[in-house]
């Protein structure tokens, strides 16, 4: 069984290449799925991280440039 990495806002924002405080604000829209711990401290899984780069791939390919 294989542990799934677990992030802080930090260091999910360095993996999409955001600020911290864009990935706080698209926590808090739901555009990225993470877990607050103790009503402050956000966490995003790597699944989450990987489902939300998905979503956005998709979208901009199907989108007419």
């Amino acid at each position: 069984m294989q542990v799934e990495p677990i992030y802080s806002v930090e260091d999910a924002a360095a993996r999409l290449g955001i600020t911290p405080e864009v990935l706080r604000r698209w926590l808090r829209a739901g555009k990225i799925r993470g877990s607050k711990l103790t009503g402050r401290i956000w966490r995003i899984r790597e699944s989450d991280i990987q489902e939300f780069l998905d979503r956005t791939a998709t979208k901009l390919q199907s989108e007419d440039f």
